[in-house]
């Protein structure tokens, strides 16, 4: 399985080296010349660039790390290569969204662009697709449940 990352990560001024080992005990990264350092007004924004492999699970436990360290994780990184999807931490609280789930997202984000019943009919759709899956039945199921949470967390208008 070949996977590249790429994004960034923001934290709170003052938490740069603490942040940086806990990248490395996680290894998400090797050295600290792994990444690019770029100091905001209040914050510090940590740029992953060609990082390779599948990081679920390191960022899953960075994250449990910043928390019982006290830093605050924000950040947005891409992976693609034998599948493609994107890492999001918002207030260090890790997710992990495929392409299709993310644009879904950002979509229902607008709140504009579905009609009641269009989500009415998304999540019929949903609830079809989950009797005759064939392939993968565990992730397209883990897909399908992500896109029906999606779906009902969507404010009507």
């Amino acid at each position: 399985m070949t996977l590249t990352n790429d994004g960034a990560l923001t934290i709170e001024k003052g938490y740069t080296e603490q942040f940086i080992k806990l990248l490395i005990d996680q290894n998400i990264i090797e050295t600290p010349k792994d990444v690019e350092i770029t100091e905001e007004n209040e914050t510090v924004d940590v740029e992953l660039s060609e990082i390779y492999g599948d990081l679920t699970d390191s960022l899953e436990n960075l994250c449990e790390s910043c928390k019982k360290e006290g830093i605050n994780v924000d950040g947005l990184i891409e992976y693609y290569g034998d599948y493609d999807g994107k890492y999001e931490i918002i207030g260090t609280v890790f997710h992990e969204y495929s392409s299709d789930e993310y644009a879904l997202k950002e979509a229902l984000e607008t709140r504009d662009l579905i009609s009641p019943s269009l989500k009415g009919k998304l999540l019929q759709m949903i609830e079809e697709m989950s009797e005759f899956v064939i392939e993968s039945p565990e992730k397209c199921t883990k897909t399908m449940q992500s896109m029906k949470k999606l779906l009902i967390d969507t404010k009507d208008r």
